[in-house]
């Protein structure tokens, strides 16, 4: 969904300028992760531990940084932050969310051929 919405680059955008000293409002484009889990999320955290290899811990990983790039999101559109902070945060974001992509999208490929193999317990 975030490649639909091209948050990236909205999120780009706002990084250049703030990094210009310019103050914009971050929109808050995420829900809290403190809120109620996704349903899905919630119907299923309890059988994740019956998953096979390092599935589990790739999707806790994947779901802790997902997490606290959506805090950071919160925060800065509650205006918690000053000018520098939120260009400094955005930037750190930024990595962060390109990396866990990456990982995200190899978790859906494993996640895939093992739906597909039969497994569930």
């Amino acid at each position: 969904m975030t490649r639909v919405r091209n948050y990236k680059e909205l999120f780009e955008g706002l990084a250049a300028q703030l990094a210009k000293g310019t103050d914009v409002q971050i929109p808050r484009v995420v829900k809290d992760p403190g809120e109620k889990p996704e349903p899905i999320i919630e119907r299923l955290i309890e059988k994740i531990g019956y998953l096979p290899g390092d599935l589990p811990e790739r999707i806790v990983r994947f779901h802790v940084v997902s997490a606290s790039i959506q805090l950071d999101i919160v925060r800065m559109a509650a205006g918690e932050l000053s000018v520098p902070d939120k260009a400094f945060v955005i930037r750190q974001d930024l990595d962060l969310w390109a990396d866990n992509e990456v990982r995200g999208d190899q978790l859906v490929i494993d996640l895939r051929r093992l739906a597909r193999s039969g497994f569930w317990p």
